[in-house]
């Protein structure tokens, strides 16, 4: 891809300890405030100096955790760097100071909980929590760079610089804000950016959620700053002329003196008191307008390098100016324009409710103020708050004459993807050390960039009509929507890179075809990528949607990856939120999501719930594609995955109807396709087979005759011809869809694997055996050189081989195989898996093959053992292997027993579940034990009853069963007297 310099507020690095840190033309203030407050634990008058604080010998491990080295120290806590032995990584680990203090205790729970909720790229991931020797602790990710207030010293930072990343850090906030939480100690030491100009927010230990008071604040009432014998001045905001005496005994500390990452270092007051909103002083509950309102005090300090209420040595007026709102006007000759400084001015507003309605809504207006500066069109993620058109409009009244318009695009791009991220992605998956990786990655980086390129075009054409229809007074929701959804593609890219630039083996494996599903571009052209459904008039309930549905493309971006089981952990976080605030379109986005991450764990019954849930309130809205999705992929999951085609037909009509709705050829594709796999659950295969024939032309034309989605129908339409006893037809199809993964994929992709798996299949069933041998060979070389020696797909073309080898005669040759397909499954599935019980099924039959009836009697009890314990007593999966165990007694002799077998296996073969050649094996094997216990009148009737079953079938059926057909009718002639 084309390589750019780094974007504007790239970090130049952190600088070393001990060193001189660069500055700005304008001195940033360091230290606002002292960042060692009271310990609210600690009665006022035993407050001691940090100097003469009680030093706890640091442990040596905690659980799984080896203590590397302190990294800070705060009044409540002790921050280490440790080496996780689980995991392989460094963390950072917070440590309470001592065991009492059951404050103490639940502030660092709630810290706990409150990031636990949280899922946000501008936010610290945290790992668990626990107690240690009567201490509680916290694990956190250890990150990288350094605290906000040293990026801004290190280099001189222009205003556009400042901007982003402070935008970024407000993200992290508003993604709290969603989560119904608020921080209460926003500072610049508690934001982070790394090398890579990433933003993070952090401690959250001070979390609460929004609009109920804190525990705390219940407790101390107005801070004693602004209360007391000291306090002066009238209204609701009374101010202090003096310092609060607590503060006079705790010795101050310069930031420079600790590592400040992940530390809570307050008081009583809870927070910082340079970044506390007047409410915060009065003792009253934070809200998110209390966030917002220490925002804005550390932007205004970035930008101006000073205190927005308090010269250096004016600290004991600070409570009075903040409740009075006295804003110190901005040094001459600063470089901030006119609009961002009122932007600014507004968040630090006296009342709440005087500030911007949101975090999002001050981020939109922080970079709207920035567009008269530097003439791009910024268009955001916050687009239900304020409308695309209307920033369209504020930027065309100050757009010079003939400048180049419509350029912001490539700014928005490179935030998720450009040189630098491409750089990353392709250090994480060469490091996973996959041997296809190299080819993986550059699959990957072409899509990639495709897909970006196709985004700018999109981006560019949406702002020129923008612009003629701002112009010309247009439909301003209309454009809302498309810029809107195109701002959902960008999230959907980002999510997707962040997942990439984490890889591992799972992921590799996963990213093409990930990349591959991104959705079209070209969409939102036609409007066809964005709901009818208009957004909530709350301004801050939408922009809380607008960040849940950030998350969720976080969980779509996982599912597409491989990651299920994390993915899941976030679109449930979703859920949850969403149910919270019954916004319904939001429900049915995470519940249905929620229900895919299901399916694909294969927790069938779990997903059914969510999908239900999803379709039915998508229906009442209504929200057409999505309960499109939702019907239709019900309908697979009780069908296929479950056994029950009634109810997946029943689905069908509801998907059916949903698709119609929509009208779209990937709608009328979608229900084919499954239309036709649930056709096959019900064996019905000539229906299935019309039905995936069907959905061909229209899925090469809407993806291209390339691409995965066309070789996944191509591969259901050979296996269906298959099962039609079509192997010449079944051969094609499946090449096709063996060339095109090989192609999009790679040779050395597993999905290769698997097509070649399959191919070898149809060749053996086409009598083309040698064919089948190369082809299973390679698949199983493939394989196990890809996936290692002991992923459970590596068993697949092992068993398959061994079973071509028994059917030529040579299982001699088999066994080794077939015992080889077994060790494999045990390792990886479990010794007591349905997969386990299969290979011992191979391996006994290999067994009678070979006349060892003793062996072949033990693998085939153990087989029938293990299927009954894992699928029930009941279930018609244990004919098979019962019949087989029969067989090896009557050989052996042991007749009674193989009796009973027979009779069980009988039994179950008369189930609707069981194919009726099932039934037809079990009679005759019936009639064979039978006449060798000289019952030979009853013998014969069993075997004409399985001669009478046989001609029933199919004739495609029928060539499948040609041979057991023959050795009836030879028995038959064979045992013609009494």
């Amino acid at each position: 891809m084309e390589h750019r310099p780094p974007a504007s507020g790239r970090p130049s690095g952190d600088a070393g300890e001990g060193a001189t840190p660069r500055r700005r033309k304008k001195e940033v203030l360091l230290t606002l405030w002292p960042d060692r407050t009271p310990d609210p634990d600690a009665p006022l008058d035993r407050l001691r100096p940090t100097s003469v604080r009680r030093r706890i010998a640091p442990p040596r491990r905690i659980g799984s955790f080896r203590i590397l080295r302190p990294l800070g120290s705060g009044g409540m806590s002790v921050v280490y760097e440790a080496y996780d032995e689980r995991l392989d990584r460094t963390v950072a680990l917070k440590l309470l100071r001592d065991k009492g203090g059951r404050r103490r205790q639940a502030r660092l729970q709630r810290e706990a909980q409150a990031l636990a909720r949280l899922c946000h790229p501008n936010v610290v991931e945290i790992y668990e929590a626990g107690m240690h020797e009567g201490r509680a602790y916290l694990v956190m990710e250890r990150l990288p760079g350094a605290p906000l207030h040293r990026w801004l010293a290190a280099a001189p930072r222009t205003v556009p610089e400042i901007i982003e990343t402070f935008v970024q850090a407000g993200q992290g906030l508003a993604a709290a804000h969603a989560q119904g939480l608020v921080h209460r100690d926003f500072k610049p030491s508690n934001v982070l950016v790394d090398d890579d100009g990433r933003v993070r927010v952090f401690d959250f230990g001070l979390a609460a959620p929004t609009g109920s008071p804190s525990e705390d604040s219940m407790r101390t009432g107005p801070h004693p700053i602004a209360s007391g014998a000291q306090a002066t001045g009238t209204g609701p905001h009374r101010a202090a002329s003096g310092s609060h005496p607590a503060l006079a005994n705790v010795e101050l500390q310069s930031h420079e003196d600790v590592w400040e990452g992940v530390l809570t270092r307050t008081g009583a007051m809870l927070g910082t008191p340079a970044y506390m909103s007047p409410e915060q002083y009065e003792g009253r509950p934070a809200s998110a307008q209390s966030d917002q309102f220490s925002f804005c005090v550390a932007l205004w300090e970035s930008l101006y390098g000073e205190h927005p209420f308090v010269e250096r040595q004016q600290w004991e007026l600070l409570p009075k100016h903040v409740m009075e709102g006295r804003l110190r006007e901005p040094p001459a000759g600063n470089e901030v324009p006119s609009t961002l400084h009122r932007v600014v001015m507004r968040g630090l507003s006296v009342q709440p409710d005087g500030r911007w309605p949101s975090m999002q809504a001050l981020l939109v207006a922080l970079s709207q103020a920035l567009v008269q500066r530097r003439h791009v069109a910024w268009f955001g993620a916050s687009v239900g708050v304020v409308g695309v058109a209307t920033a369209m409009t504020l930027w065309l009244a100050h757009e010079p004459e003939g400048k180049e318009r419509c350029t912001g695009g490539r700014d928005k791009l490179a935030e998720v993807w450009d040189a630098a991220h491409e750089d990353r992605v392709r250090q994480a998956m060469l490091g996973t050390g996959v041997p296809y990786a190299e080819d993986t990655f550059r699959k990957v980086e072409a899509g990639l960039d495709d897909y970006g390129a196709q985004w700018l075009e999109g981006h560019h054409r949406a702002c020129e009509a923008l612009l003629a229809a701002a112009a010309a007074g247009g439909d301003d929701e209309a454009m809302d929507d498309r810029m809107a959804c195109l701002e959902r593609r960008r999230r959907e890219l980002g999510s997707l890179v962040e997942v990439l630039m984490a890889a591992d083996a799972g992921v590799v494996q996963q990213a093409t075809l990930a990349v591959s599903q991104l959705e079209e571009i070209g969409k939102c052209d036609a409007r066809e990528g964005v709901s009818a459904l208009a957004p909530p008039s709350d301004p801050m309930l939408a922009e809380r949607i607008e960040v849940h549905r950030g998350t969720l493309s976080r969980a779509k971006a996982l599912q597409r990856s491989g990651r299920y089981q994390e993915g899941l952990a976030v679109a449930e976080s979703v859920a949850t939120a969403a149910d919270a605030l019954g916004y319904a379109p939001l429900q049915v986005e995470a519940h249905l999501q929620v229900g895919a991450l299901h399916r694909y764990l294969g927790a069938h019954e779990p997903a059914e719930r969510s999908l239900e849930r999803a379709y039915f309130l998508a229906t009442e809205l209504p929200y057409d594609e999505l309960a499109r999705q939702a019907s239709t992929m019900l309908a697979y999951v009780v069908a296929s995955l479950q056994g029950r085609p009634e109810d997946g037909e029943k689905w069908l009509e509801h998907a059916r109807a949903a698709a119609e709705r929509v009208g779209s050829a990937r709608a009328r594709a979608d229900y084919l396709g499954t239309q036709g796999s649930v056709l096959l659950a019900a064996r019905r295969p000539e229906e299935a087979l019309a039905r995936f024939e069907e959905a061909l032309p229209l899925l090469e034309h809407e993806w291209g005759p390339r691409h995965p989605e066309v070789a996944a129908d191509l591969n259901n339409i050979g296996l269906t011809l298959l099962e039609l006893d079509r192997p010449e037809a079944a051969l094609e199809a499946i090449q096709r869809s063996l060339a095109i993964r090989e192609a999009a994929l790679g040779p050395e992709h597993p999905e290769v694997g698997k097509m070649l798996n399959n191919q070898g299949l149809v060749l053996m069933r086409a009598g083309r055996d040698e064919e089948a041998l190369l082809s299973f060979q390679r698949a199983h070389t493939l394989r196990r050189r890809v996936l290692g020696p002991d992923h459970p797909d590596v068993a697949k073309p092992l068993a398959n081989l061994a079973t071509l080898r028994l059917q030529r005669g040579e299982p001699g040759l088999a066994l080794p195989l077939a015992a080889e397909a077994l060790a494999i499954r045990e390792r990886s599935q479990g010794p007591e898996s349905p997969e386990a019980a299969h290979m011992h099924l191979l391996l006994g039959e290999v067994h009678l093959a070979q006349q060892h009836h003793d062996q072949a009697v033990t693998s085939l009890t153990r087989a029938v053992l293990v299927f009954e314990s894992a699928r029930g007593a009941e279930h018609v999966a244990l004919v098979e292997p019962l019949l087989a165990l029969a067989e090896a007694e009557r050989q052996q002799g042991q007749l009674d027993a193989a009796h009973r077998h027979v009779e069980r296996a009988l039994s179950l073969s008369q189930t609707q579940e069981a194919e009726p050649w099932v039934l037809a094996s079990a009679r005759f094997a019936l009639a064979r034990v039978r006449w060798d216990r000289g019952e030979h009148g009853p013998a014969r009737v069993e075997a004409e009853a399985a001669q009478r079953i046989y001609a029933g079938l199919a004739e495609g059926r029928r060539r499948r069963v040609a041979t057991a057909i023959a050795d009836v009718e030879t028995w038959l002639a064979e045992h013609g007297g009494p």
